[in-house]
C-alpha cells in the first residue's frame, strides 16, 4: 500500500467528511483546517485523534476516539504482541519511529456528553485501561486527554529520523464489541457519579459574633480587607457581605451592627467629585438580592 493509500484510509477511519483536523510538526501547533488533500501528502508528523477547530480540548467538536500507549519497558515489538494478545478492539496501530506503539480505538458513534462534560470519555478510557492492565499492559495515563497527540503515518519521526509506520488499519468499534471485551476482560464501564452538593449548614451554637467574623474574613478572602482609604469598590464589598450575612443566617439588624462598629456608617463611593455611601444599604440590598435568590 503506497503512503497516499495509506493516509487515505487512515484519515477515513478517524474522521467525518467536513470534520477539521489539527496536525503539525512535533507538539506546538493548534491549527485545525480541512484535511483533503493536504493531509495525503504533508511532512509534517503529529496529529489530535479527534476532530477539533482548534487543538485544545475545549476545542474539540465530537471524541470519538481515545489513545492508548505503552508505559512500561517493552520493545515495539513486544507492544505490538501485548496489544494483539489482549484482543482489544482497536481501529489503527501505528509504530511512531522511537521507542512506542500507538493505537486508537475509534468508536462508531462518538462518546456521549454534554456541556463538554468529559466525564464519559474518561470513563470509557479508564475501562479500557483497568482491563488492559489485566492483560499485563500498563498504559501510559498523559494519552487520556481528549485532545490527545498521535503519530502521523508515513511522516518522519523528529528525533529519530525514522518513518512512523503504520502497522494495522482495522475498523471502528462499536460501543456494544468494547463493552462485551471489557466483560470478557472481567472489566465493566462504570458511569460517572454525580458529586453530591455541598449543603451549607450552620447550627444555632455559632455565635453571631462568630458568623460575622466568618462572613468578614471570606469577604477579604475573595475582595481584600475592607478600609477607609479606599475610594472605589465600597459598595459592591459591603453588598457582597450582606449575601454571606444572609447564607451564614445572621440577623441582618446584628450584622450591620457589627459592621459599623467595624467600618463605620459609610464609605466612600466613586462619581464626580466622589459620594458617600450609606454601609447598612449596601449590606440590606446584598441581603435582600440573597434572600430572593433562595426563594
Amino acid at each position: 500500500m503506497t503512503r497516499l493509500e495509506q493516509r487515505r484510509k487512515f484519515l477515513n477511519l478517524l474522521f467525518d467528511e467536513n470534520d477539521k483536523v489539527a496536525w503539525g510538526m512535533g507538539k506546538w501547533f493548534v491549527r485545525a483546517r480541512d484535511p483533503y488533500p493536504e493531509f495525503l501528502h504533508t511532512n509534517e508528523n503529529m496529529l489530535c485523534i479527534n476532530p477539533c477547530t482548534y487543538r485544545d480540548a475545549q476545542h474539540v467538536t465530537n471524541v470519538n476516539s481515545l489513545l492508548f500507549e505503552v508505559d512500561q519497558g517493552l520493545t515495539p515489538k513486544q507492544q505490538i504482541n501485548a496489544f494483539l494478545d489482549s484482543k482489544l478492539p482497536f481501529t489503527t496501530m501505528t509504530y511512531s519511529g522511537n521507542k512506542s506503539i500507538h493505537v486508537i480505538v475509534r468508536f462508531v458513534n462518538p462518546i456521549s456528553y454534554e456541556n463538554y462534560d468529559k466525564r464519559w470519555q474518561e470513563a470509557w478510557w479508564e475501562a479500557i485501561e483497568r482491563a488492559l492492565l489485566t492483560k499485563g499492559i500498563k498504559v501510559d495515563q498523559s494519552t487520556k486527554s481528549v485532545a490527545q497527540l498521535s503519530r502521523l503515518p508515513g511522516s518522519l519521526n523528529e528525533k529519530t529520523g525514522k518513518e512512523q509506520r503504520l502497522l494495522l488499519l482495522r475498523k471502528r468499534v462499536t460501543h456494544q464489541e468494547m463493552l462485551q471485551w471489557l466483560e470478557d476482560c472481567g472489566e465493566s464501564l462504570i458511569p460517572p457519579q454525580d458529586k453530591p452538593k455541598r449543603q451549607k449548614t450552620y447550627t444555632t451554637e455559632i455565635s453571631d459574633h462568630k458568623k460575622y467574623e466568618l462572613a468578614k474574613n471570606k469577604n477579604a478572602e475573595k475582595l481584600g480587607m475592607y478600609t477607609s482609604t479606599w475610594t472605589t469598590g465600597g459598595y459592591m464589598w459591603f453588598w457582597t457581605l450582606g449575601t454571606r450575612f444572609y447564607n451564614l443566617n445572621l440577623n441582618l439588624d446584628v450584622g450591620i451592627g457589627l459592621t459599623e462598629i467595624d467600618f463605620g456608617t459609610q464609605f466612600q463611593g466613586q462619581s464626580e467629585g466622589g459620594w458617600i455611601g450609606e454601609t447598612a444599604t449596601a449590606i440590606e440590598k446584598g441581603y435582600n438580592y440573597a434572600e430572593r435568590q433562595n426563594k
